[in-house]
Formats: C-alpha cells, structure tokens, sequence
C-alpha cells in the first residue's frame, strides 16, 4: 500500500462528516489550530502520531482500516455502521442486532451457503462436543469441525 497525504485527509474529512461534526468543533475537540486540521484534511499536512491517534479515537475510526484497507471500504453505509455501533448504549445494541436479525430473516433472497447464517449470527446457541483433536460444533442441522492443532 502506498501512503497518500491526501487519502490520508479523506480518511480523516469522511469520519467527520460521517459524525456531522465541523472542522471547527472536530480541532476543538483536538485542541488543535483549525488552519492545521484543515491543512490535513486537504493532504497539505501529516499529522503526528499522537494527533492520529486522538482523532481515530474521538471519530471512532479504525487505524487498521486506514493502514490495511479492506473490502468494505467502499461501503460508505457499512463504515459508518461500525463508526456508529461503538456510540450505542448496551439497550441500544440489542434493538439494533435484532432489526439485523428480523431483516435477514425477511429477505426475500436467503444465503445459498448455510453455514454464512452462522457468520451472520454470532450469539447464536449451538451444541458442541469436545474430541481428542479438537471440537465438534452442530449449527441447526450442520456439522463443523474445528480442529486444535
């Protein structure tokens, strides 16, 4: 990957707007010069480490997603998805994570792969039984087999 000043401002301008903060409230948030965060936004500027690190902090973004781009990354919904989550109260979670299952429930269009609903639903229960080389995990009328090396 190749680092880019200006990749590097959008990241950063696409959190903020993603949160509906100014660049006003965003350097005051910093405690940083305003024609210094605009400067970064615009690739004009690097940031230091530690203001990196304050900003993915205050703008709930991931420094992994920056450095190790993944295939979401073009989902604008999907990122500010996850940039949302971590804002939520507990009561919150819950509501959101059964709207995700009653929707997937009622698609029209069900994944072909039975083993991506397990994917989809990590706090589901399922049976497991522990071997001498690692455990079998029955998922609905599925079997897995995960080995301990």
């Amino acid at each position: 990957m190749i680092f880019s000043n200006n990749r590097l401002g959008k990241f950063i301008r696409n959190g903020r707007l993603d949160l509906n903060l100014t660049q006003e409230q965003l350097a005051e948030k910093l405690n940083c010069n305003l024609s210094y965060l605009g400067n970064v936004e615009r690739g004009k500027n690097i940031p230091s480490l530690k203001l990196f690190c304050r900003i993915i902090l205050i703008l709930n973004l991931s420094a992994d997603a920056f450095i190790r781009p993944k295939q979401n990354t073009e989902n604008s919904t999907y990122l500010q998805l996850i940039r949302l989550l971590p804002q939520c109260t507990p009561k919150e979670l819950k509501i959101l994570l059964e709207n995700a299952r009653t929707l997937l429930e009622n698609r029209e269009e069900k994944p072909r792969n039975p083993l991506s609903t397990m994917i989809l639903e990590p706090l589901c229960i399922f049976d497991y039984i522990f071997t001498r080389k690692g455990i079998l995990v029955r998922y609905r009328d599925h079997f897995l087999k995960i080995w301990v090396v």
